[in-house]
């Protein structure tokens, strides 16, 4: 038996729990009290919208799953224009996971879901304007976000179990970390460069003309402590095509 919605109490101003002033000036979203039929992007979902604070508590991003808007942590006014819609498109189901600002406050990351696809969207904002700038499509829904302190990178997680790497510049991925149960790793670039635990380079396979070949048949490809590379800030590239490393790996016959 479902349980009913407890009743609530509303007041005529929100009050500032650390200094008892009331606050006339803040009012937030108003969010349905239970989720509909379809909030739960395919897979489980059942909560949209987010508030999340910049670093130095002054700004807070604000989210009722479809709209977005940046405010004054203090008063509730907006500090970077009027909200904005997520949604590419007016009938898009696009709706709101989670955000976080990177540590010097000028750039906003927010993670959608469509509830249809089970896919997600990673959008980077001018925080200043609340002007996007990028956006990034991924196979899973994304729901956990993370800058590194330079705010160079974003780490995020998803569904999928899989930890994606994002340069913040322009929203491109840049390495992709697959974990297993027992233990084993693997992280890679989309141009084909990997470091892995001692057996897990088994855990990617490339296809070429049908046929499959392992991370493991590349040792080439292979460029230890790459996951260190990238976090320091360098730029490690292959220097040789992966199609052509892959076609090099197939048996005779087959190339």
């Amino acid at each position: 038996m479902a349980a009913a919605p407890l009743p609530c109490r509303t007041s005529s101003s929100p009050i500032n729990t650390l200094t008892g002033h009331h606050l006339s000036t803040f009012k937030a979203f108003q969010l349905p009290p239970q989720p509909g039929s379809f909030d739960d992007c395919e897979i489980g979902v059942h909560a949209f919208g987010f508030a999340a604070f910049s670093a130095d508590v002054k700004q807070v991003a604000v989210s009722d799953g479809q709209q977005l808007e940046i405010v004054d942590a203090k008063t509730g006014a907006s500090t970077a224009g009027d909200a904005v819609m997520l949604a590419d498109e007016p009938n898009e189901a696009w709706q709101t996971l989670t955000a976080a600002f990177s540590p010097s406050g000028g750039t906003l990351a927010v993670t959608v879901c469509t509830r249809w696809l089970g896919t997600g969207k990673l959008r980077l904002y001018n925080a200043s304007k609340l002007q996007e700038f990028a956006v990034s499509k991924s196979d899973s829904v994304l729901t956990s976000l993370a800058f590194t302190p330079d705010g160079a990178l974003l780490f995020t997680g998803g569904y999928d179990g899989a930890v994606r790497i994002w340069e913040t510049q322009h929203g491109s991925l840049v390495a992709t970390l697959v974990r297993s149960k027992g233990g084993e790793w693997i992280v890679f670039t989309p141009d084909g460069l990997y470091d892995a635990s001692a057996n897990g380079a088994s855990l990617l396979a490339w296809r070429l003309k049908g046929q499959i070949i392992l991370a493991s048949e590349l040792p080439d490809m292979r460029l230890p402590g790459l996951l260190s590379k990238l976090v320091s800030g360098e730029h490690p590239k292959s220097t040789r095509p992966l199609t052509s490393a892959i076609a090099n790996a197939l048996p005779h016959s087959d190339r």
